[in-house]
């Protein structure tokens, strides 16, 4: 063993890069010896480290402990910026999104992201990073070193946060739990993301329109409109898509595939968003509320379809001026002025437009009647003649006077009363000429005619 020029205490002497790596603490830093010349170290450099003096108690670098886990640290400061993971205390907040810090380092790091400062730089691919830890993480894509190994499956990864979370797939942890709703999540960044859509925050603003979003990942996805960048193509015709969960629904419609089947009647379907549309109808929920005349819908475009009768008719025929809530019924009426109907009826020969319409018209022969109400049981030919009746159980008045905001359940009596106001009298007696708002009237009225 050689001597130092403190001769009290002995110092190891240094053969190889392999021996004698350690770390220098603040409280050995009057102890460290100059590097030991090694002309024959190709690598790096090795601090020779004195030995602990006779005189400092084993542990003493460490005097500073926590009084909730029993760890120890070598100053005040560093027990302090510890002991905030245990009260979860997170004093640096950024001003530009919801996230916080309990530490100045993390904070500024953090900070580069919104800046958009990367000034750690891959040497092989020149790919930059913020952080330092992301560089480091990155290398070991080109290294082929994934260093952390999952105990259950033998998966590897490159960062031991990643390993952690799969890891949880195994033992079914999730130990982020909502205060606000049952649900709980295995990654802190889900449960953050959920709680921004509880409170409503949208921190993440598009800056070409404006527009803002509750997460990260709808933003990016978002920006593509304006990029125009559709990366997801179908291998089938080709056709591209911003989001790669757009392009699995699509390819559906090739292969023919219906993964999602219905517990009840074991319809299945190509959607998610079709089948909960569809298990409504077992359930009876309908979640979308109308906020002028409080009627429910099962589905978001039957509201929006509904919210015309409260609003202008949109469609109007440029032929009779008549005018319609939907397309649909608009593009039907449109067929009546160009003569075209091609669904015959094979009992009476009656032509139709639409095939529906058909289909309709010939359960007046057979005497089919595929819609009940679910109050009384009735039974109806249409869905439409159904709905009109239902009416009648819920005293639901849709169709509101604009003169007296008096309220119809069906739109022809709407139009009989508007005639008051009007004082138009269109139904004319042929044998007194006198003249009436409706044909109700004008029928009674002939009684007295003919005794």
């Amino acid at each position: 063993m050689q001597k130092n020029k403190f001769n009290q205490f002995p110092v190891p002497t240094v053969s190889s890069c392999s021996t004698w790596m350690f770390s220098i603490r603040t409280k050995l830093r009057p102890f460290v010896k100059k590097r030991t010349n090694l002309a024959s170290c190709l690598t790096t450099a090795i601090v020779n480290v004195v030995q602990r003096p006779s005189g400092i108690p084993k542990g003493s670098e460490r005097p500073h402990k926590c009084s909730v886990c029993d760890a120890s640290f070598p100053t005040l400061s560093s027990l302090n910026l510890h002991q905030k993971t245990h009260t979860g205390e997170k004093q640096y907040r950024c001003s530009l999104c919801p996230e916080a810090f309990a530490r100045s380092k993390k904070f500024n790091e953090h900070q580069r992201m919104h800046a958009g400062e990367k000034p750690y730089k891959c040497t092989v691919c020149n790919k930059s990073f913020s952080f330092m830890s992301e560089l480091k993480t990155h290398k070991r894509i080109h290294l082929f070193e994934k260093p952390y190994k999952c105990s259950f499956c033998c998966k590897a990864f490159t960062r031991p946060s990643s390993l952690y979370e799969h890891q949880r797939i195994h033992t079914g942890e999730k130990p982020y739990k909502c205060s606000l709703c049952p649900e709980a999540f295995a990654q802190s960044r889900k449960f953050n993301e959920h709680q921004r859509m509880h409170a409503g925050e949208k921190s993440y603003k598009c800056s070409v329109c404006n527009k803002s979003f509750s997460f990260m990942s709808e933003l990016k996805m978002h920006q593509r409109i304006h990029l125009v960048e559709k990366p997801y193509k179908c291998s089938f015709c080709c056709k591209a898509l911003t989001r790669l969960s757009s392009l699995h629904e699509h390819q559906r419609i090739h292969t023919g595939e219906k993964p999602y089947k219905c517990s009840v009647c074991l319809k299945v379907f190509r959607r998610s968003r079709t089948l909960k549309n569809h298990q409504r109808i077992h359930t009876g929920e309908k979640p979308h509320k109308c906020s002028l005349c409080c009627k429910a819908f099962g589905r978001s475009s039957s509201l929006y379809k509904h919210q015309r009768i409260h609003r202008e008719k949109p469609y109007k025929c440029l032929i009779c001026n008549k005018v319609f809530d939907h397309s649909a019924q608009f593009y039907e009426h449109k067929k009546m002025h160009s003569e075209r109907r091609p669904h015959k009826c094979s009992v009476c020969s009656k032509v139709c437009i639409t095939l529906s319409s058909l289909k309709a018209h010939q359960r007046k022969h057979t005497g089919k009647k595929l819609y009940q109400c679910s109050v009384c049981t009735k039974d109806f030919t249409t869905s439409f003649s159904m709905k009109r009746h239902e009416l009648i159980h819920t005293g639901e008045k849709l169709y509101k006077c604009s003169v007296c905001r008096k309220g119809f359940r069906l739109s022809q009596t709407l139009k009989i009363h508007q005639g008051i106001h009007s004082r138009e009298k269109p139904h004319k007696c042929s044998l007194c000429c006198k003249v009436f708002a409706d044909s109700s009237r004008l029928c009674k009225h002939q009684i007295t005619h003919t005794g």
